[in-house]
Parts: structure tokens; C-alpha cells; sequence
């Protein structure tokens, strides 16, 4: 016996094991095969059906040893002993050893043929030896019962009344109804393996009363769901857990990311699947159901999210790998992975990945399929949300505008405008067209039907921006010191239901109004408006939004002359952003710290502006924004030291290019600085 099957102590009978039973019994026909999905309990039906077993038992497991050679031999082996009398061949996990080996065929075939062989042999019945096996999928070299006889048992997901019966059965108290409906609002209909993790974590968190369970209470629901999960993962088919990681599902990024946040949590879950599966790890190696890179996409999220963003890079990179071209999550990964790109400061990388996305989208013959199929995920990672604002023109044009290339960044907003506008609509090309015809017919002076009337008006409807897409818009307006206008858009997104359900959007637009009334030197609102962010930053565990608040509160405090709270934000800030990789941050931290030595500690100042411009101008980077601040700063410490107001002035001459170059209102600034050297220092 080379394998054992494991053999739980909670065995819930099951009628399959009745029938199971019956064929041995009956002695006819010599083969029998156990067809399910992963986790419907192929498993634990064999192991208690050979516990009562009366015979001499061959048992391989596929899932522990895929050595075919070494299986045929010792099943060679054991037949030359045994086959002369009752005896019993076990096979478990035959679908480890099943593949799609055919071209342009979808059935699933073993794939050795010694193995066919072997299984043929046995199922037409070898001396007195019995077969029994079981797989996820059907054994497509044995269409024809009649030819082939083997009976077929085919398990799947069982029903809330079944659920049920497995839960009492398996020890859980409580009434029927208290049972059936802790079942219906939890795993509903499901499998087995579920059902058993179910019944154990019943028994660890709540000593196995359903009545004990509150689904009104945040903290027994996530002690439940984490128990779970864990006995899940640590179950012989872990692969059973990607079910609660879907779209929608409890655990997904939509829930524990944007309605519910809870991003360390979101990412500790996600982590303990991906460690248990090997993923990503092993990605290249499995067949990889779609779930668990659906599971992978959202764990890369999470992790961009808590400031894991090698981690988050190296997942949607996998995913690049294992979603082939034209899926339509595979440009949604595309658009994440820019995002990351960002975070990171690697922001011609960032414009380059959204602008594979954009190339899709203005392919003349796929690209409105493409549109018309993509549910496209914004940073904040509302996959299937048509109103989250999402589309790769603002991601290439927050890259762009990042690097100072305004001009292009504010062309691509407007494409980004009429993106959203059309995606809300969904069938463009049909608007698109009638829009056209509609044109024509005017210009030729015909009567324009009322029907095509109707549909071309929606082309010309208002297109503006919603969501993370707006709220970039909005960054750069404050940059373009248009304080106004990047107000009315963050005021909006507070009253709009569509945005302000999702707390990270609130959050963003909390960052801008506390940067505009700082800016507008109205200080005790900016302090108001900062103060939402800050705390949910901290409660939630988003890190990118914690290090804007924390340099968002050193910036005010400095504005406010609070030089010794300012620092230390502004270093708490530094610290995280070098954590987490956020380098756009940590250049803009690095420069405020500069600014706050300035008075008293100008060595240490120029050294902070020196590290902020090496960073900003390292062509991986290119932060245009920070390099012309850092430029600046150094030279307005070249001109508090004496006799270098020569070298000043080309620094100064130097940030006037670059800020005149983004149209950075600061122009102005320095300007004035250039103008305060003395005329017989100029070069």
C-alpha cells in the first residue's frame, strides 16, 4: 500500500457511500469511478469505504506522486501477488495526471499511455481484482460504458437541507433552523470540504453552537471567516478557499478594499491562500483555475495597498504572463500594474503600461468590443463599476503630469472625460454612428428621424470625469495652482452617491481641500479637512493615503509656523514612504524636510535637497514636479551662504526652466529670487 488516504474522525454519512457499497457487494461490473469537483469529499468517501474493506488494497494517490513508471511498477508489483484473489486497486486524484493534450480538443486525456493501458486492463477486469478511482474530470479514453463498463458517480455541491444534516451530523448544536440558516449566510450551497472546515471552526470559535454565532457582530463574523479560511488552506485541496475570493465575495477587493476597508486584513488573507497554493511563485507551473488569479489580481491590490508594492508588482506580472491576450482582466491587470508603477516612482514604466491599454482601445476592429467587455479597475479597484472613472487615459495622464509633461496630461484628461462618458453608455459605436448620420442628414437638409435624434443626443451629453480619475485631475489642478476648480471637483465627489459610498474616494478628496485651503492660507479648514483622511488612513491600514496625510499635516504645520510638529510629520512620513517604496513621496518629503532646516541647519537642508534631486532626476523616475523643487531649494541655500550667489544663480535659472517647462505657478518665486542677486554678482 504506497499511499494512505486520510481518515476523518468526523465522518457525516453521506448516501454515496451506500452506493458505493452496493457495486463491491454486487461484484459487477469491475470498476467504479468517483466524478466530482475538487472538495465534494472523492477523499473521505474512499477513505471510509476502505475502512471496512475485507481485502488485500492497492491505494495511490496522484496528488502525493505523479511518477507514472514508479506507479506501473508497483501496481506490476501488487498484481503479480494478488491478482489471483479478491483484491481492491484505490487511484485518488486521477486528474493530476489528466491534461488537455489534444489540439482543438477540450476533453481531458491521461497522459502516459502505459497509464491508458493499465486503467483499460483493470476496467475490463483483471483476474479478481476490483478497480475503484476518482477524479475531477471524466476519463475521456473510456467513452463507451458498453465497451468499457464502469459505473459512475458523480458528486457535487449538496443543497442547504443536505448542508444541514452534514452540519448536525458532524456535531454542530442548534435547532434545524438556527443550523439551516447559519449555512444560508454563510457557504451556502457548497462542498463538502467547506461544509467540514465549516463544522471545525464551529467547534474552535463558538464550542460548535450555531445559536452562538452572530452575524450582526463585525467581530464574530471575521473570526468565523478566518477560521474558516485557515482550516481550508490547510485541508489536502486548498485550492477549495479561491471560491471566497471571487467577484463580490466577502473577501474580495470591492468589499475589503473599497465598501468595508480593511487592507491589512484583506491582504493577510489573501497572503495565507497564496502561500498555501505556492502562487505566484509556482503560477507558471499549474493549471491555473481563473478564481485564483481573480484571488492573485485582488491580493495585488491589497498588497499596493499596505505598501507591498514588489509584491504587488511581481503578482501582476504573473497574471500578465497567465491571462493571454484579449481577456478583457488582462488590460484591467495592465491598468493596476501602472498604478503600482507610480507608487513606485517609476513613472515612464507607468505611462508606457497604460499606454498598452490605450492602444487596445483604439484598435479600429477590437477596440469597442473591448470596450464594451472591459469592466475596467480603477486604483481603487472597482472592477465592475462603470462609474468608478476608471480608464487608462487618466492613468497615462496622472504619469504624464507627474513628470511635468502638463500639456499631454491635460489633452489625455479630456480624452479620459469622453472615455467615461462613453463607457457609461456602453454601446458607443451605435451612438457614435448615429451621431454621424445625424450630421450628414442635417447638412444636406433632410429631416433627421426622431429616433436617430434621440440616440445622437447622447454623444453630446456633458463628459466629465468620476472617481480616482477626477481626483488626479483635481491633484494636478492644485499643482496648476488652480485652487478653485480642484475644489468644486473634491466637493463634488463628497456629495455624489456613486462616489462618496467608497471610503478611499472621501479620503482623496479630503487630501485635496486640506491642500487648497493651506494653499489659500486658510489653515484651520485645511486642519478640518485633513483630519478624515489621517484617521481612516490609520484605521484601514492604506498606507499611500497615510503618507499623503502625515505630509499633508507637516506641510500645514509648517504654513502655521509649528516648525517642531512639522518635522515630525514630515519625518514620520519619510520613514513610511522609504517602507513602502512610495519614492514620488519620499522625494516630496525629502524636500519639505530641507525647507524646515533651511534656518538653522543648512548643510543637513542641502544634502536632504541633494538626495530629492538625485531621486527626481534618475531617468527610472523623472519626477518633473520634484526636480524643479529641489532645484530651487538648493538654490535658495546657495544664496544664504556667501560668495556662491554665482552658483545660485544657476541653479535658480535652472528651476525657473524646469518650472516655466510644467507650467508650475512657483515660476513667479523663483523669479523673485533671481531677481534679489546683486546685478555685479551675475554672470
Amino acid at each position: 500500500m504506497p499511499h494512505k488516504l486520510p481518515l476523518s474522525e468526523d465522518f457525516v454519512f453521506r448516501p454515496e457511500l451506500d452506493d458505493i457499497c452496493r457495486w463491491w457487494d454486487r461484484g459487477t461490473p469491475p470498476a467504479i469511478a468517483l466524478l466530482g469537483a475538487s472538495g465534494t469529499g472523492k477523499t473521505s468517501l474512499l477513505a471510509e469505504f476502505l475502512a471496512g474493506v475485507p481485502c488485500k488494497v492497492f491505494i495511490w494517490d496522484f496528488r502525493q506522486s505523479k511518477d507514472i513508471p514508479l506507479f506501473l511498477k508497483k501496481l506490476t508489483d501488487f498484481l503479480a501477488i494478488y491478482a489471483s484473489e479478491d483484491c481492491l486497486i484505490v487511484l485518488d486524484s486521477l486528474d493530476e495526471v489528466q491534461s488537455r493534450t489534444k489540439p482543438n480538443d477540450y476533453r481531458d486525456y491521461l497522459i502516459h499511455d502505459d497509464l491508458v493501458g493499465a486503467l483499460q486492463g483493470l476496467i475490463q477486469g483483471y483476474g479478481r481484482c476490483r478497480l475503484i478511482f476518482a477524479s475531477q474530470k471524466s476519463v475521456d479514453e473510456f467513452p463507451s460504458q458498453k465497451n468499457m463498463p464502469f459505473q459512475q458517480l458523480f458528486l457535487g455541491e449538496v443543497g442547504y437541507e443536505q448542508a444541514t444534516d452534514f452540519l448536525r451530523g458532524s456535531g454542530i448544536l442548534g435547532t434545524g433552523d438556527e443550523i439551516s440558516e447559519l449555512v444560508e449566510k454563510t457557504v451556502g450551497k457548497t462542498k463538502i470540504i467547506v461544509l467540514a472546515a465549516l463544522a471545525t471552526t464551529l467547534k474552535k470559535q463558538f464550542n460548535g453552537h450555531a445559536s452562538s454565532y452572530d452575524p450582526a457582530s463585525p467581530q464574530a463574523e471575521a473570526a468565523l471567516w478566518d477560521g474558516l479560511l485557515i482550516e481550508i488552506l490547510n485541508s489536502n485541496r486548498p485550492e477549495n478557499a479561491a471560491r471566497f475570493f471571487g467577484e463580490g465575495s466577502r473577501f474580495s477587493y470591492f468589499m475589503l478594499g473599497l465598501k468595508e476597508p480593511d487592507y491589512e486584513r484583506g491582504q493577510r488573507i489573501h497572503a495565507a491562500l497564496m502561500e498555501r497554493l505556492g502562487i505566484p511563485q509556482e503560477l507558471h507551473q499549474m493549471a491555473v483555475h481563473e478564481g485564483l488569479l481573480y484571488a492573485l489580481h485582488d491580493y495585488s491590490l491589497f498588497a499596493a495597498d499596505t505598501g507591498l508594492l514588489q509584491i504587488a508588482e511581481s503578482a501582476l506580472r504573473h497574471i500578465l504572463v497567465a491571462w493571454k491576450d484579449g481577456h478583457r482582466d488582462l488590460l484591467m491587470a495592465r491598468q493596476n500594474l501602472a498604478d503600482v508603477l507610480v507608487l513606485m516612482g517609476r513613472l515612464p514604466e507607468a505611462e508606457y503600461m497604460a499606454e498598452t491599454v490605450v492602444r487596445a482601445f483604439s484598435d479600429p476592429i477590437h477596440g469597442s468590443g473591448l470596450l464594451y467587455h472591459l469592466g475596467v479597475c480603477d486604483s481603487a479597484g472597482a472592477r465592475t463599476f462603470p462609474q468608478s472613472g476608471s480608464n487608462p487615459y487618466a492613468r497615462r495622464a496622472h504619469a504624464r503630469a507627474l513628470q511635468g509633461r502638463v500639456t499631454l496630461a491635460l489633452e489625455d484628461f479630456q480624452q479620459a472625460a469622453l472615455f467615461q462618458h462613453m463607457k457609461s453608455i456602453r454601446n458607443h459605436r451605435l451612438i457614435s454612428s448615429y451621431h454621424h448620420l445625424a450630421a450628414q442628414l442635417r447638412e444636406s437638409g433632410e429631416t433627421v428621424d426622431e429616433r436617430v435624434e434621440k440616440i445622437a443626443r447622447l454623444y453630446d451629453r456633458p463628459k466629465f470625469l468620476i472617481g480616482r480619475a477626477a481626483l488626479h485631475y483635481a491633484d494636478l489642478l492644485v499643482r496648476l495652482g488652480k485652487l478653485g476648480t480642484a475644489a468644486k471637483v473634491a466637493e463634488y465627489h463628497l456629495r455624489e452617491q456613486r462616489t462618496n459610498a467608497f471610503p478611499l474616494i472621501t479620503a482623496h478628496a479630503g487630501l485635496i481641500l486640506s491642500d487648497v485651503y493651506r494653499l489659500s492660507g486658510k489653515y484651520e479648514e485645511a486642519d478640518t479637512w485633513l483630519r478624515y483622511p489621517l484617521s481612516w488612513a490609520q484605521e484601514s491600514g492604506q498606507k499611500e493615503i497615510l503618507c499623503r496625510a502625515q505630509l499633508g499635516l507637516g506641510r500645514l504645520r509648517m504654513a502655521q509656523k509649528q516648525e517642531k510638529e512639522a518635522l515630525a510629520a514630515v519625518i514620520k512620513t519619510h520613514e513610511a514612504a522609504v517602507s513602502s517604496g512610495f519614492k514620488v513621496i519620499q522625494i516630496d518629503s525629502l524636500i519639505t524636510w530641507g525647507r524646515l532646516l533651511l534656518e538653522h541647519q543648512l548643510e543637513e537642508a542641502e544634502q536632504k535637497a541633494q538626495t530629492a534631486l538625485e531621486m527626481a532626476e534618475d531617468i527610472d523616475c523623472n519626477y518633473g514636479w520634484g526636480r524643479g523643487s529641489a532645484v530651487q531649494l538648493l538654490g535658495e541655500i546657495r544664496m544664504r551662504q556667501a560668495d556662491r550667489h554665482s552658483s545660485a544663480q544657476l541653479l535658480l535659472e535652472n528651476a525657473a526652466a524646469v518650472r516655466r517647462a510644467i507650467h508650475d505657478p512657483r515660476l513667479s518665486n523663483t523669479l523673485e529670487w533671481l531677481a534679489k542677486i546683486p546685478p555685479k554678482e551675475k554672470k
